[in-house]
């Protein structure tokens, strides 16, 4: 029988509830890898850490934290652009729930730095058919050295889901390419957007259950 205090959208079956599964779901899945990373960057190595793993791990992460900024949409019975940039998402976002997530993002992202633990990887892809000692480095950490904000962090993962599915189609006949898997803040902005909608949405459905912690 159908919910019938569910809200749908866009012509949607799909209520607010079933897209935040939706999105624990991607999230859950993208664990799987980065809960194996050593809590050293200096214990890495590619042989136990395989680069398509962090691959998919990056894209259903990215997903998870769109649909995520979709359910808030949804939440406010707002418009919900037909898109995966990250960016158009947040500025789609009311004024007052972009305060309230970069307030709690931020003070998650400063509280939970911790020296020398991998909070980014970067995967290298090459379409060489060997790579040289240099290049065998495929999952190390690199700080991320770019600007650490709430508007840094969608700015350069605002087409994550569509790059981090096609990197092995990217590089040219011997060429290189870098992609950056900011794994940890990534995680924080899914945090702060999903017990958010938990805790202020109404009509939580008895079946609802998140399986896993941020």
């Amino acid at each position: 029988m159908k919910d019938k205090t569910a809200k749908t959208f866009d012509g949607s079956a799909c209520s607010v509830w079933q897209v935040i599964e939706h999105a624990n779901t991607y999230f859950e899945f993208s664990k799987l890898f980065t809960d194996k990373l050593p809590a050293s960057i200096h214990d890495l190595d590619v042989a136990a850490h395989r680069v398509d793993l962090a691959a998919a791990s990056a894209t259903n992460r990215i997903l998870a934290l769109e649909l995520y900024l979709k359910a808030l949409l949804i939440a406010r019975r707002l418009p919900v652009p037909k898109e995966h940039d990250l960016v158009k998402l947040a500025a789609a976002l009311p004024d007052d729930i972009r305060k309230v997530v970069k307030t709690q993002y931020d003070e998650r992202n400063k509280a939970s730095v911790v020296v020398g633990r991998p909070a980014a990887l970067e995967l290298i892809f090459s379409s060489g058919p060997n790579l040289n000692e240099k290049e065998q480095g495929i999952l190390k950490k690199r700080g991320v050295r770019d600007d650490p904000s709430l508007s840094g962090l969608l700015v350069r993962n605002k087409d994550g889901f569509i790059s981090s599915r096609y990197l092995f189609q990217i590089p040219r006949p011997n060429e290189i390419t870098f992609f950056t898997y900011e794994h940890h803040r990534l995680a924080l902005l899914c945090s702060v957007l999903c017990e958010g909608l938990e805790s202020s949405l109404p009509n939580r459905p008895s079946s609802y259950q998140r399986h896993f912690r941020f």
